[in-house]
């Protein structure tokens, strides 16, 4: 079979061929221009004198780390942040020289080729210091660190009430430069909850003063993430954390007067179309089973492109501008759809499963909602398989 072969017999058995096995099953379109605008939306919030740090780990939130790193830096961010030191290293390795936190633990065993990246490392604990200080008195180096405060997340820094033995050990790591503090809130997104995330400041501003008074003062103070950015100025700092607001979802949902724009629009093709009688069941299991004549539509994207399986039967897609339900469970790499009531719609039809056509939209927080997950799941389960295309406006 050729790669223009077209799979089916056709009208004999009331399907509709299916397109060539040429044809991209998937793409995730990133808007770059949307990313910009969501970068400004940030600092519009902030003091001229406070830094952005863009959060790209997780690959850019399944937006592609390089691409978004460079558009970030170009519009104005002068930090990246990343989860593991391997995620640095990449961005390292295709050019990217910008200062890069690493907001995870790293393991003893990584910090060589941390160091040898010049990634700077978050640390949580003594022993962290213990072994960079090692490693970049081999190196003949002075390390800039940025000390985590746990000021309520309870997974990971060091806590306050341990602090001042932290500041008073700066002396026994000569090679060590204290370039940063910081935290994590934890209740932020928590609606009415602005006296248990004010209480998380409270600590970790009491943390700074007692550094202040051991005379440790560091360049950098952050705690804000997006929400802290929209919601809470207090915890600005003079670094800011933005993570899924630039991606365009909005990360306090009952606060909308910020202006972000989706930056993801995911879309596949109807790859099949199938004429069945009432009491069809529909993919495994049969958890739907048609209820009249219905015209059934295959889409060649399932679990494994991340289209989350907690779809099955509750999902929409965009097709001809109009709505379709996700019908029976979402497989591996296939799903169905109702097109009953799109009865215009043809094989090779663009299908949206985030993002708009027409006069319609599939938001992020919308498929979000109807497969029990968050934006940020969602977005980050879009597979590697799936290729970005990056686009920009006309210029």
């Amino acid at each position: 079979m050729t790669a223009e072969t077209w799979i089916g017999d056709g009208d004999s058995l009331g399907v509709t061929p299916c397109l060539p096995t040429s044809a991209p099953p998937a793409v995730a379109e990133i808007d770059v221009d949307a990313f910009t605008h969501n970068l400004r939306t940030v600092r519009d919030c902030l003091q001229p004198d406070c830094e952005i740090m863009a959060v790209v780990k997780a690959d850019a939130y399944g937006h592609g780390a390089v691409a978004l790193a460079e558009a970030a830096l170009a519009g104005g961010a002068t930090w990246l942040g990343v989860a593991r030191h391997l995620e640095g290293a990449s961005l390292r390795q295709q050019g990217i020289r910008a200062p890069i936190l690493v907001l995870g633990p790293t393991w003893p065993e990584e910090i060589e080729a941390l160091v040898h990246h010049r990634l700077t490392p978050t640390v949580g604990r003594c022993e962290d210091a213990d072994q960079l200080n090692r490693e970049a008195a081999r190196r003949r180096l002075t390390y800039p660190i940025h000390l985590k405060i746990d000021t309520g997340m309870s997974r990971y820094g060091l806590l306050p009430q341990d602090c001042a033995v932290f500041f008073g050990k700066l002396g026994e790591w000569p090679q060590l430069h204290l370039q940063g503090v910081m935290t994590h809130l934890a209740t932020a997104d928590v609606p009415d909850d602005g006296s248990g995330t004010r209480r998380h400041l409270d600590s970790f501003h009491g943390v700074l003063r007692a550094a202040a008074a051991q005379g440790v003062k560091p360049r950098y103070i952050h705690a804000a993430g997006s929400v802290g950015i929209f919601r809470y100025p207090e915890s600005h700092g003079n670094l800011v954390r933005p993570g899924i607001s630039l991606y365009g979802s909005h990360p306090f949902p009952s606060r909308r007067a910020c202006d972000l724009r989706p930056v993801m629009r995911w879309t596949t093709r109807l790859i099949r179309i199938q004429a069945v009688p009432a009491g069809t069941g529909v993919s495994y299991g049969h958890t739907f089973v048609t209820q009249r004549p219905s015209r059934l539509g295959t889409l060649p994207v399932g679990y494994a492109d991340g289209l989350d399986r907690g779809l099955s039967n509750v999902g929409e897609v965009l097709i001809r501008g109009r709505r379709a339900p996700i019908v029976g469970r979402v497989c591996m790499g296939l799903c169905v759809i109702d097109l009953t009531d799109a009865p215009q719609a043809q094989v090779g039809d663009e299908v949206v499963l985030i993002g708009a056509q027409g006069q319609d939209r599939l938001t992020v927080d919308d498929v979000a909602k109807r497969c029990g997950r968050i934006p940020y799941e969602v977005l980050c389960a879009v597979g590697q398989q799936v290729p970005r295309r990056y686009v920009r406006a006309e210029t």
